[in-house]
C-alpha cells in the first residue's frame, strides 16, 4: 500500500511539474495575445481619428470656400435676400461648428451689414459679369 501511496505523490508531483510550467506559457501567450489586441486596437482607434480629423478639415476648407465665394458675390452684389442671407449663415454655422477662424466670422459680419432685398432677384453676378465681357469684346 505504501508503493501505491508514494507513485500517487510521485505522479502528481510529476503530472504538476510538467503541468505547471505549460499552464504558465498558455497563460502569458493569453496575455500577450491580451495585450496585442489592445494595441491593435488603439493603433485602429488613432487612425479614425486621423481619418475624421482629415474630413472635418476638408470639409472646413469647402465650407471656407463657399463662404469666400458668396461673400464676393454678395459683394458685388450690393444687397441680399432673406434666402441668401440664410444659406449664408448656415453654412458659416457649420464652418464656425468645425472650429473655422475668424476669416469667416469677418465675412459673416460683413454679409450681415448689407442691405435686404425681398423685391429683387438677383442675378449671379458671375454671369453678369461674363455678359458684359462678352459684349465688350463683340
Amino acid at each position: 500500500m505504501e508503493i501505491w501511496g508514494w507513485l500517487v505523490a510521485a505522479g502528481s508531483s510529476l503530472i504538476t511539474a510538467v503541468l505547471y510550467p505549460f499552464i504558465l506559457h498558455r497563460l502569458k501567450k493569453m496575455d500577450d495575445k491580451r495585450d496585442q489586441a489592445h494595441e491593435d486596437r488603439k493603433k485602429e482607434k488613432a487612425q479614425e481619428l486621423a481619418h475624421v480629423q482629415a474630413n472635418s478639415e476638408g470639409i472646413k476648407l469647402i465650407l471656407k470656400y463657399m463662404l469666400s465665394r458668396l461673400h464676393a458675390e454678395y459683394t458685388i452684389q450690393k444687397f441680399i435676400t432673406p434666402d441668401q442671407r440664410q444659406n449664408f449663415r448656415d453654412i458659416y454655422t457649420a464652418y464656425e461648428g468645425l472650429h473655422g477662424n475668424g476669416e469667416g466670422t469677418k465675412m459673416m459680419e460683413e454679409i450681415m451689414e448689407l442691405p435686404i432685398r425681398t423685391d429683387i432677384h438677383p442675378l449671379d453676378p458671375f454671369v453678369t459679369l461674363l455678359k458684359k465681357s462678352a459684349d465688350s469684346q463683340e
